[in-house]
């Protein structure tokens, strides 16, 4: 004599996690449904509109990065800023050391007596003023290139910023991508099937620690049996 009991190999259970709210149910328990049958429709408009907003928040970021990198001027070869002080920087040096050889040639000039002491106080002047300008310049090419070293730290910000953003984008649309969900419905995802333990109804919230039901594969229907070692 054989006993034996009915078995199902595969039971699907569907959980939701992320934030959503069900729409309509439009299944019971013990009801047979057959793959791509809508089983919950759910309203993933708060979940869009944050998926949205990310989507948003990367694109500013990613202007952000662009204007980072015009400001910081990467091709430094190509830098017209840059260009135009290192060009002021060598008429500045070229005007300096004319005006220190006329300098050197004064203080000759005053130690044989062959020019008065305002003169030379006066050379030593506009030698001062030169020197000033190539301080000045020379200042001006660190300072650009500060700044420019403070737009390239904004890049390397912004784009650790993108990344982060940008996996988050990723993360919340795989969360959608499941073989049963399509749009805004949970689907049936095997050819025949029982749905079982529904755990929601029309209105409720969707809590990720509750699943939302549960599907048997009836394709993986077998029996157990127990056979008597008389028989």
């Amino acid at each position: 004599e054989a006993f034996g009991t009915l078995e199902i190999k595969e039971k699907i259970n569907i959980n939701i996690d992320f934030p959503a709210s069900v729409e309509k149910v439009h299944v019971v328990d013990g009801q047979r449904v057959k793959a791509s049958d809508p089983l919950i429709t759910l309203n993933l408009k708060d979940y869009k509109t944050e998926i949205s907003n990310k989507q948003k928040e990367l694109n500013i970021a990613n202007l952000e990065i662009k204007q980072a990198k015009d400001n910081a001027f990467l091709d430094s070869a190509n830098d017209p800023s840059m260009e135009k002080l290192e060009n002021d920087l060598k008429n500045a040096t070229g005007l300096y050391e004319t005006a220190l050889k006329e300098f050197k040639n004064q203080e000759i000039l005053y130690s044989q007596g062959a020019i008065s002491q305002y003169d030379l106080i006066q050379t030593q002047k506009n030698l001062d003023v030169k020197k000033k300008e190539v301080d000045d310049v020379s200042f001006s090419i660190e300072s650009l290139k500060t700044n420019r070293q403070k737009e390239l730290s904004k890049v390397d910000i912004q784009n650790e910023k993108s990344g982060t953003v940008k996996n988050e984008i990723s993360l919340m649309n795989a969360k959608l991508n499941k073989p049963y969900i399509y749009g805004n419905d949970i689907i049936c995802t095997v050819h025949n099937g029982i749905v079982y333990e529904i755990g929601y109804t029309a209105g409720d919230l969707v809590d990720s620690s509750k699943k939302m039901l549960s599907i048997m594969n009836l394709d993986t229907l077998y029996v157990e049996a127990e056979i008597s070692e008389e028989f």
